[in-house]
């Protein structure tokens, strides 16, 4: 019954699609119009933002216009001098259809996407591989389901057609068995969220004080949260190193984590709303902690330390998503898998971490340039002129 009831759902998307491809025809589309959206329209962030604020400036463009579900996130953007739309709205459902190309950086749900039939479709995505994603990572779905819900018609806009942008021949293996894509769907440029790694900003209001060192801690969503780990304790432990090695740590949990920031108040921890967009900030850290987030790869333009706390390795490994690589000989820095670990090699970091960059200099630059090509020069022109094509 389970199976009929989807099938039915793809025989109606099938006939959605029939139906909005028939009233666009009445409606131009123009390269220069492009509807972007991100995070399942719930945030105004990452790729789609960066590539949003850069196309803005690109005077080959009429109008490039973001696509949110929250008003307030639409005001904002609207405050700031461009164009926004309530997903839902006439002007929305407009632009949708005028529109040569819609831009996403989760999945087709961060705009409307039955309206993004006879548009190029691009998913921007936000994150190069370290864990499994897409089918390689979904046990609960059959392969068979996922590749019959691809196929162009009987995915919502013909979103199952879609192009993901990827920036080196590495990630380009990973993506086409995790999201079923050809090769010719792959679009080879940097990603526009390290426009903001390679320039300084300052935004919503961020301004940490003093001369203390800045460590970042952004942990990874996971989808079983491991509860063998105290992290009231874990703050604890963080707050009495920055008192004693004059040290700020600024942390965030993933926007799709179910943790929140009632840990307590600490002098030497900053937490961040969920909603806040990491990328503008990542040239102030002095270091980077995390497990298994792609936020590795960004930072590491940077070229500061990064060290590795996954304190739910076995767990993450066996029952979570898992990885692609062997993890311990994988990633471009030091691994700390209790909080102890951690805290003596943060220690030696903090002091020396120009002796740190030196001992994993090798490491560092092999899997920068395995994994993303930005570490030569950062460009998107390839995106932009796969757009106006």
């Amino acid at each position: 019954m389970n199976a009929l009831k989807k099938v039915f759902k793809r025989l109606l998307i099938f006939f959605e699609n029939i139906f909005v491809f028939l009233f666009s025809l009445f409606v131009p589309k123009s390269k220069k119009i492009v509807v972007i959206g991100g995070w399942f329209g719930e945030r105004f962030c990452d790729n789609s933002k960066a590539l949003f604020l850069l196309l803005n400036r690109d005077k080959r463009f009429e109008k490039i216009v973001w696509i949110s579900r929250s008003r307030a996130i639409v005001r904002q953007v609207q405050n700031e001098g461009f164009v926004a739309c309530y997903y839902r709205s006439f002007k929305s459902f407009w632009y949708h259809l005028r529109a040569g190309t819609h831009i996403v950086d989760q999945g087709e749900g961060d705009i409307v996407p039955a309206l993004s039939v006879r548009a190029k479709k691009i998913n921007l995505y936000h994150g190069l591989p370290i864990k499994k994603v897409g089918v390689d990572c979904d046990s609960h779905v059959s392969k068979a389901y996922l590749a019959f819900k691809k196929i162009s018609i009987f995915s919502p806009g013909f979103w199952g057609n879609c192009y993901f942008l990827s920036p080196s021949d590495y990630v380009d293996a990973k993506f086409s068995r995790a999201f079923l894509l050809k090769k010719r769907h792959l679009i080879r440029a940097s990603y526009p969220r390290d426009y903001f790694v390679s320039c300084e900003h300052e935004e919503n209001g961020f301004r940490p004080s003093g001369s203390d060192k800045i460590v970042f801690y952004f942990p990874t969503f996971r989808s079983k949260s491991d509860g063998k780990f105290d992290q009231a304790s874990f703050f604890e432990k963080l707050d009495g190193f920055g008192l004693k090695n004059h040290v700020t740590f600024i942390t965030k949990f993933h926007f799709a984590d179910s943790e929140n920031n009632s840990f307590g108040h600490f002098k030497k921890i900053i937490f961040l709303d969920k909603t806040f967009d990491i990328n503008e900030i990542l040239w102030r850290g002095d270091v980077l902690i995390t497990d298994y987030s792609s936020v590795c790869w960004d930072f590491m333009l940077l070229h500061r330390p990064v060290v590795f706390f996954p304190f739910d390795f076995l767990e993450y490994k066996t029952a979570d998503r898992g990885f692609y690589e062997d993890y311990p000989s994988f990633v471009p820095g030091e691994i700390a898998y209790n909080t102890n670990d951690l805290l003596s090699l943060l220690e030696r970091v903090v002091s020396n971490p120009e002796g740190y960059m030196k001992e994993n200099e090798p490491k560092y630059s092999d899997t920068l340039n395995k994994m993303n090509c930005m570490s030569k020069a950062f460009s998107i022109e390839p995106l932009i002129q796969f757009v106006l094509k």
